[in-house]
């Protein structure tokens, strides 16, 4: 009997126990605002910012819906906004919050006058700041060189799916700024106005998916090198003829003879004259081979003299538009040396060629090609 007693008195403890733990529950659920049969926000999504995301979603045709309540960190944190109908059926709606670099996970419900709440509807959401920013990849650059007064920039290729593009900032020689904007497929960008041992400065721009903002990776800096030395001497030069050798060929490059070059029996001088300075230097020279000299770059026989940096040197007739030549200068493709300056030996080899025009009423395209060896006097 006594056994019997004691089975009763813990199977009452038993069950006030389990009511007091029920309602601890209904408790819970008493204090939270009533869950409606409202539309919910349908189609939500994030974009993410600089310092910012945005979530936009869809209301359905639910007229009841007032408002939309937004909450993160544990609903710790939030913000509203207000709904307003002003077509029927689905319309949508966004909302842009301020927040630190970071990812979040927001929980948003919409409400209705009588304070009655949607079925929760949660997504993730990005901020972005210095941090990630500060792992953006920058374009780089393959060679910095001079080519007469322009500093020209080439780019190593890159294929990066958020890339956008490529700030270059400089300083020209009057204190302008200047900002240049370099797309993926240029693969050199020249600098006019700016001096050797100057900066640039390099950004890269990307736009990463579901991103709203621009994000600009760190600021790169370049020293420009100093301007390598000119191969040639600077200035105005006399140079002789120390051997010379003059050929025809007609228009096929069949050989046809060797000509006299001087019929004069004395030396042929030349005068070169410096026109641009830099990893390609460019002179001017008043006679083509041994034909007449000419007192000013103007007359129709002045030769343009390009020599690089690896001492190999290019040529071409200059002359100025108006002028009828008759025939146009060229490097030699008849030969198989290439003009070249020996700094060693300040001594200029030149292979050139003069084509008669097509035009030419006898000899059209015939060649007549030089091999001289210039040195410079003293």
């Amino acid at each position: 009997m006594i056994f019997r007693c004691l089975l009763t008195c813990l199977a009452m403890v038993f069950i006030l126990s389990a009511c007091d733990d029920l309602n601890d529950i209904h408790q819970k659920y008493l204090d939270e605002k009533p869950t409606a049969y409202l539309g919910i926000a349908d189609s939500l999504k994030t974009y993410g910012g600089k310092g910012r995301v945005k979530l936009t979603w869809t209301n359905n045709a639910d007229p009841r819906v007032v408002k939309t309540i937004i909450y993160w960190n544990d609903r710790e944190s939030s913000v509203s906004k207000d709904f307003q109908r002003t077509m029927p059926g689905a319309q949508k709606d966004s909302i842009i919050i301020d927040l630190p670099e970071g990812t979040y996970t927001f929980e948003v419900v919409n409400l209705n006058e009588a304070g009655e709440y949607s079925l929760v509807q949660e997504i993730q959401g990005r901020s972005y700041g210095p941090v990630y920013e500060g792992s953006l990849r920058v374009r780089t650059i393959s060679k910095i060189t001079y080519i007469a007064d322009t500093v020209r920039v080439k780019w190593n290729t890159w294929q990066n799916p958020t890339y956008m593009g490529t700030e270059l900032y400089y300083k020209t020689l009057t204190g302008k700024d200047t900002t240049i904007f370099v797309i993926n497929d240029d693969e050199t960008t020249d600098l006019l106005s700016i001096s050797a041992e100057d900066t640039i400065y390099i950004t890269s721009l990307h736009r990463p998916l579901n991103v709203m903002d621009t994000l600009r990776s760190q600021t790169r800096e370049y020293v420009l090198p100093e301007m390598p030395p000119t191969r040639i001497p600077l200035g105005r030069w006399n140079v002789v003829n120390a051997e010379g050798k003059r050929m025809e060929y007609d228009k096929n490059k069949v050989f046809l003879k060797d000509a006299v070059y001087n019929t004069t029996g004395s030396s042929i001088d030349k005068i070169i004259s410096l026109v641009t300075i830099g990893n390609d230097s460019v002179f001017y020279i008043d006679r083509f081979g041994s034909f007449a000299a000419y007192t000013t770059p103007k007359e129709v026989q002045c030769m343009k003299m390009t020599v690089r940096y690896d001492n190999t040197i290019t040529v071409e007739g200059y002359s100025y538009p108006g002028t009828n030549t008759g025939y146009t200068i060229h490097d030699s493709d008849v030969t198989s040396e290439i003009s070249r300056y020996d700094p060693e030996t300040n001594t200029i080899f030149l292979y050139t060629m003069r084509i008669i025009t097509e035009n030419h009423p006898t000899t059209p395209l015939d060649r007549t090609v030089f091999e001289e060896i210039l040195r410079f006097k003293e």
